[in-house]
């Protein structure tokens, strides 16, 4: 293997032959000054983090962001610096044009952790997916030699921050899943994989020998790997149009933090991992995540960011797009969406990324809808840097008075979601952030209530309100006038108040224990069940009472079903009442629904019965 196999990110014409394997650094922008740092606090066992402390020298980025593709050879190691503003605290919300404000500029898709208003905001989750789907792509820059490819001239790069915790210090990690084109003509080009890591837990951070393990090499304080000539769709022709598609994972793996890097083929379509990285000295790691946030930088002073962009080959390259090129991308995520985990957009976008020093020019940015994402397309002279799309507070809230633990959920569709999901709610309301746009709603109430109206469109921009009500089906359960035992004694129903203290029956220790009412809804009914000549007027169904015969014992749904065989439980006295007769009643009524905070359940003058069902 010829030592022009690898290029060092820092140099643009310098050759480095130094490892056995081929690889190729797409250095983030935030590890591009050269300097070191040493982790002042060491863990048991583990030599400052397995961080080294071998000199590295790296050439510096030009001290201002480029304006033009044409990469200046001065060198200034303080080029990130300057750009972010060394006075700048950490804690300081981001500013997206800090390192980049015009073309050349790492374009794709980029989530800051910024909304709409430009406010921060931020999330961690396990996985991205990068998706680029190439309609046609020309371009025309530097051909590097990579990863034993020659010719490259442009890189697809997913790059993500990868945040976890030893004990109560945080480690962040810059990780980058590559694909790299040879782009022969507008209608092909040949591809091939690669990964690279860099420590950004400090300004000045490396990684040492040995603290980062996988399929590939740790070099110059970084870490590289080149996917096996032999996997599916790797060293491939790819005949446009194309999809490409990137994705990174993180997990525990043996209690120590391990990223995943694989690719789909486009070949077979199939998912290809081709390298899975470790942490060994991480023992016990907490909280590891893929972090997005706008609130800070990392102390590397890099973005906390998601990115799917598009830059040059390697080594600061600088990309020109050509007038037929054209390319859809889409950048998703795991998101907690109804309790569970699912691929959705990321939340907020911009066109363009910051870290990573390679770039293109000449791309017009423009937003996708329905999916939501970015396009790009050749423009001349150069496109601007903007954000395409964001989300917004999308609220469900009954005007009705429902009690606060009652759940329902609320299913919602639309283009702009990957996955169709449905969203929890309790009480009044749920709310939940999507992407700008046109869904489709249905309210599922639970059993025994009814939403009006059920199901409906709306369109999101800007915080956005759907408002219903909800009712319980068939009216309430009890009889005006019954009474509900509290610890004071009985109360008529139509005196008990949400928050008033009712008795409870509590079948693990078999006694009566207070609870909390929540709910009182009176109605009007013209047909009760009058049980035991007044003793109980109830609904004739859907309230259910605790009985016992010959056959079973529980809950019997529907009083009408009573017949003189069947015993009635009262937990206050721990005895059995006898049915002595059920007579089906009509008359103009009002009942109450009763519901409470505990077992869901209350004594009717001596009878246990459960909240409508």
């Amino acid at each position: 293997m010829s030592q022009s196999d690898m290029r060092s990110h820092g140099a643009l014409t310098t050759t480095i032959g130094v490892l056995a394997i081929s690889m190729l650094m797409l250095l983030p922008l935030s590890m591009a000054t050269g300097m070191r740092f040493t982790i002042s606090s060491q863990l048991p066992g583990v030599a400052a983090a397995g961080v080294s402390t071998a000199p590295h020298q790296s050439p510096g980025i030009p001290e201002t962001p480029l304006q033009n593709p044409t990469l200046p050879s001065s060198e200034d190691p303080s080029w990130l610096d300057s750009a972010l503003g060394t006075s700048a605290p950490l804690s300081a919300q981001v500013n997206p044009y800090q390192v980049y404000s015009t073309e050349p500029a790492p374009m794709g898709i980029t989530d800051y952790g910024l909304n709409r208003t430009g406010s921060a905001q931020q999330y961690g989750t396990d996985e991205f997916l990068g998706v680029a789907a190439i309609s046609s792509l020309s371009v025309q820059g530097t051909q590097e030699h990579v990863c034993s490819l020659f010719g490259t001239t442009l890189s697809l790069q997913l790059n993500a921050i990868l945040l976890f915790y030893v004990g109560n210090t945080p480690y962040y990690y810059f990780v980058q899943d590559v694909v790299g084109l040879e782009t022969l003509s507008s209608s092909s080009s040949t591809i091939t994989y690669w990964d690279n890591i860099w420590n950004a837990t400090a300004s000045t951070a490396s990684i040492g020998s040995g603290s980062v393990q996988g399929n590939g090499t740790v070099s110059s304080g970084s870490y590289s790997d080149c996917a096996s000539s032999s996997l599916s769709g790797n060293y491939v022709t790819l005949q446009y149009p194309a999809t490409v598609k990137l994705q990174v994972n993180e997990l525990l793996s043996n209690n120590v933090p391990e990223v995943v890097f694989s690719y789909y083929s486009t070949v077979t379509s199939k998912r290809v991992i081709y390298d899975n990285v470790v942490f060994p000295w991480a023992k016990n790691a907490a909280s590891y995540q893929f972090w997005v946030s706008g609130t800070s930088y990392n102390p590397a002073q890099g973005f906390n960011d998601a990115e799917l962009v598009f830059g040059g080959a390697c080594c600061r390259d600088s990309t020109k797009f050509q007038s037929s090129s054209s390319v859809s991308m889409y950048l998703e995520y795991h998101g907690d969406y109804g309790g569970t985990t699912l691929l959705e957009y990321v939340p907020d976008a911009y066109n363009f990324g910051s870290n990573t020093a390679e770039r293109v020019w000449s791309v017009s940015g423009t937003s996708l809808q329905g999916p939501v994402g970015v396009s790009l397309t050749y423009v001349s002279p150069s496109g601007s840097l903007a954000q395409v799309y964001w989300s917004d507070e999308l609220r469900f809230h009954t005007n009705s008075s429902v009690p606060g633990n009652l759940a329902w959920n609320v299913q919602l569709s639309g283009s702009n979601l990957l996955n169709p999901f449905d969203l929890p709610a309790w009480g009044n309301g749920g709310n939940t952030t999507v992407p700008d746009g046109t869904y489709s709603w249905t309210i599922l109430p639970p059993t025994g209530w009814i939403a009006t109206p059920s199901s409906g469109q709306v369109t999101v921009s800007g915080t956005k309100t759907v408002f219903f009500t909800m009712q319980q089906q068939g009216g309430g359960c009890v009889a005006y006038g019954t009474p509900i035992l509290t610890p004071s004694g009985y109360v008529p129903v139509q005196n008990l108040k949400p928050g008033a203290t009712v008795e409870e029956y509590d079948f693990s220790t078999q006694s009566v224990v207070p609870g909390t009412l929540l709910w009182g809804n009176a109605t009007n009914e013209t047909q009760l069940v009058d049980i035991n000549r007044g003793l109980l007027l109830l609904t004739p169904a859907d309230q259910p009472v605790y009985i016992q015969n010959n056959t079973f014992e529980g809950w019997l749904r529907d009083p009408q079903n009573l017949t003189t065989a069947d015993t009635m439980f009262d937990p206050v006295t721990m005895s059995w009442i006898h049915v002595t007769s059920v007579k089906l009643i009509h008359d103009h009524t009002t009942v109450f629904d009763v519901v409470t905070n505990g077992w869901n359940d209350f004594v009717a003058d001596g009878v246990l019965l459960d909240m409508k069902a």
